[in-house]
Order: C-alpha cells, then sequence, then structure tokens
C-alpha cells in the first residue's frame, strides 16, 4: 500500500523533445516547427511550455503514429512531403 506522500504526487508523463520526435518519425526538426504552425492539418499534438520550450507527450506521439498506420490518406500523412522525410541512410548517428 502507497503512504500518502506516495499517493500526493502525480505520475508523470513522458515528454519528447523535438529531436526525439523528428528522429522517431523521420522527419526534419523544421517540418515539426511547420507542423506546429498548421495545427489544424496535422493531428499531432504538443506543449509549448514557454516561448522557445515545445515538448510532446509520448502518447500522443504514439496516437499519431498510430492513426497515420491504421487510416491511409488521412491529413497526417498528407503533410509527409517526401523532401521531408529522412530516409534510414540519412539518420542522424
Amino acid at each position: 500500500m502507497k503512504s500518502t506522500a506516495e499517493s500526493s504526487f502525480p505520475t508523470c508523463e513522458v515528454l519528447l523533445s523535438p529531436d526525439e520526435v523528428a528522429f522517431w518519425l523521420g522527419v526534419e526538426v523544421n517540418t515539426l516547427a511547420k507542423w506546429r504552425m498548421r495545427s489544424s492539418k496535422v493531428n499531432l499534438t504538443f506543449i509549448k511550455v514557454t516561448h522557445q520550450l515545445v515538448r510532446y507527450r509520448k502518447l500522443d506521439v504514439d496516437r499519431f503514429i498510430s492513426e497515420c498506420a491504421t487510416t491511409p490518406g488521412t491529413p497526417c500523412l498528407n503533410v509527409l512531403d517526401k523532401t521531408q522525410v529522412r530516409t534510414s541512410a540519412e539518420s542522424p548517428d
């Protein structure tokens, strides 16, 4: 059984940086910035911590990937321009 002190702390969600999300999606960080500006066209939720600090919940990134994989032709796939997607050979070290 948890003590009162332990149960009063909220559970933490895993937050990812734009670099981490870009790596997992295979896109450039600049592409994520463009998607944030066109948020009505791309269904990838983000958190603006400060004016310059953006984070993504892992849960939201997983949902975004799942939606793209299960619903071909959805808006999340329409924004993936071939010039913005990195190939596995171009992945950073």
